[in-house]
């Protein structure tokens, strides 16, 4: 299995990319809202747009954990969408 971590600027595309990812058949998805993960607010959060440029954690992201032969898929899927993904690591 392979986790990939990926960033959106917009609630709404990671949403879509959500929702078409659960239809490929990924095993797990975490989302969060940049800075204000913390507050466990990801469905109601507005990414902080001070910092956008030089700070990673802002805007929306999300950890996928995918079968490996799946990978490629997922990649793209959230590419389709505005998402940047890189490879978190092997799951196992």
């Amino acid at each position: 299995m392979e986790s990939l971590i990926a960033s959106f600027s917009s609630q709404a595309d990671m949403e879509s990319a959500i929702r078409l990812l659960k239809e490929q058949g990924v095993i797990d998805i975490n989302m969060q809202a940049g800075d204000l993960a913390a507050d466990n607010g990801a469905e109601s959060a507005i990414p902080s747009l001070s910092n956008t440029a030089s700070e990673p954690t802002s805007g929306f992201m999300m950890q996928v954990v995918v079968e490996s032969s799946r990978l490629r898929q997922t990649e793209d899927t959230i590419a389709k969408y505005g998402g940047i993904a890189g490879q978190a690591g092997v799951e196992g």
